[in-house]
């Protein structure tokens, strides 16, 4: 019995093709796990968005001095429709060293360029859909560790980490009381 391919509709172009990754770039949070825009659609669109951007003066620049309020844009987006600017940097202030730099409550890597600093949900975002969480659920975290721990529970990712620390993991759930349950 042959089944025929599964299809899909490009929602920009109205082309039809086969859904799978050849035609569509993967998105998680779509039903299907893939865009909604075809590969060809995306990159078109991508590429206005950055001329209309290169000519308001927007660039990468802009976005790593403003990144508190991309951020904030991005987590309005993201179950947290009240939080300011200035709530956001007070979380990251929190998680700052005597010298005034960031440091990774999980792995303690000091984060001397801010790139290296994102918003990790300690509940992932993932599994509190529909869901307002409180603002202790932000803590801000290197790089490395928010890309690692991905949508995991936070004990059972921590616990398993080589930078495992007992002392630090009591300190975040007492942050996080009383979303984290050991």
């Amino acid at each position: 019995m042959n089944k025929k391919p599964k299809t899909k509709v490009c929602s920009k172009c109205k082309k039809t093709f086969t859904a799978t990754t050849e035609y569509f770039n993967i998105n998680k949070q779509n039903k299907q796990g893939l865009h909604s825009y075809c590969k060809d659609c995306r990159s078109k669109a991508r590429a206005e968005r950055y001329k209309k951007e290169k000519e308001k003066g927007i660039t990468k620049q802009y976005y790593q001095d403003n990144k508190t309020q991309h951020i904030v844009a991005q987590l309005k987006k993201r179950g947290y429709p009240d939080i300011t600017a200035g709530q956001l940097q007070s979380i990251i202030d929190m998680f700052k060293n005597n010298k005034g730099i960031s440091v990774c409550p999980y792995c303690n890597r000091e984060m001397t360029d801010e790139s290296y600093l994102h918003i990790d949900h300690i509940i992932p975002y993932s599994k509190a859909k529909d869901v307002q969480m409180p603002l202790n659920n932000l803590i801000p975290v290197c790089k490395y560790c928010n890309r690692s721990k991905q949508d995991d529970n936070f004990i059972v990712w921590f616990r398993d980490q080589f930078f495992y620390d007992k002392e630090r993991e009591q300190k975040i759930i007492e942050y996080a009381k009383p979303l984290i349950e050991t």
